[in-house]
């Protein structure tokens, strides 16, 4: 941001997020709650699945085969 729109402004978008977010912490009703590392993975599992496909697949140009199958149950 700062290169197509200089340092000042970069600056001032970054000031104006943090205090939107303290705000929002502090008006609210409840207590904050970590949602975990893995949040936005266990949000969207499909979509999740198809990009490390895809980015497994771009390792053949590396000279990698690469091979999934599914996961069979335990005996």
């Amino acid at each position: 941001m700062a290169r197509s729109r200089g340092k000042n402004r970069a600056l001032i978008a970054v000031a104006h997020s943090l205090l939107v977010t303290v705000y929002s912490f502090t008006t609210a009703s409840q207590p904050y709650r970590d949602l975990g590392l893995d949040y936005f993975d266990r949000l969207n599992k499909g979509q999740l699945e198809k990009s490390l496909v895809s980015r497994l697949e771009k390792l053949g140009h590396l000279g990698h085969k690469v091979t999934l199958e599914p996961k069979t149950a335990a005996a």
